[in-house]
C-alpha cells in the first residue's frame, strides 16, 4: 500500500484495476511494487540497473 500525493492510500489491486481498462490485458502489469524512493544519479536520472537488481537477485542470467 502506498500513499498518493493527495494523502489517499493506494493498493496494488486498485492500481492494476485502474490500468486494465486504459492499457488492455497485454500491457496491464501483473504486479506492482511500491518503494519508498527511486534510486537516482547525481544528475537526477533514474538508475535503472539499481531498480532491476532486486528482481534479478538469485538468477544466474539476466535477460
Amino acid at each position: 500500500m502506498s500513499e498518493t500525493t493527495d494523502g489517499e492510500e493506494l493498493t496494488e489491486t486498485e492500481l492494476i484495476a485502474y490500468c486494465r481498462p486504459r492499457l488492455g490485458g497485454i500491457k496491464t502489469p501483473e504486479r506492482v511494487v511500491f518503494v519508498p524512493e527511486i534510486p537516482r544519479s547525481a544528475n537526477g536520472k533514474v538508475l535503472k540497473k539499481d531498480v532491476r537488481e532486486p528482481f534479478w537477485r538469485g538468477h544466474e542470467r539476466q535477460i
